[in-house]
């Protein structure tokens, strides 16, 4: 191998793919919202939770789109931010529905006395 052909070896340079910045993000705000949505999302800030569910999702479809296909990073931060926002929601629904069955029963309980 002679030195010009070393050097058009070293000349090769890799540019990123497109969509990678986005998976990446949205690794990122699944691996957030996983751990705010099973610490505090079902208590305290549901709302920042699914913010951050739709953010992960929104960027790792807009990765797919980029790249034409789902990478590793884009797929796990969709199913990272699918997860918690299923969980969350399926929380809040269940303890709505539960306030307002121990209304209905308590107003029954009042109406008989």
């Amino acid at each position: 191998m002679d030195y010009q052909q070393y050097n058009d070896l070293n000349e090769i340079q890799t540019e990123p793919k497109a969509g990678t910045g986005m998976a990446v993000a949205s690794l990122v705000l699944g691996i957030i919202s996983m751990t705010i949505g099973l610490c505090l999302g079902l208590s305290c800030c549901p709302f920042l939770n699914v913010i951050f569910c739709v953010l992960a999702i929104i960027f790792a479809v807009v990765s797919r789109v980029q790249r034409g296909s789902f990478c590793g990073m884009s797929l796990t931060g969709l199913i990272l931010g699918i997860l918690p926002l299923i969980i969350t929601l399926a929380f809040w629904i269940l303890m709505f529905a539960g306030v307002i069955a121990e209304t209905s029963s308590y107003s029954d309980y009042q109406n008989m006395i």
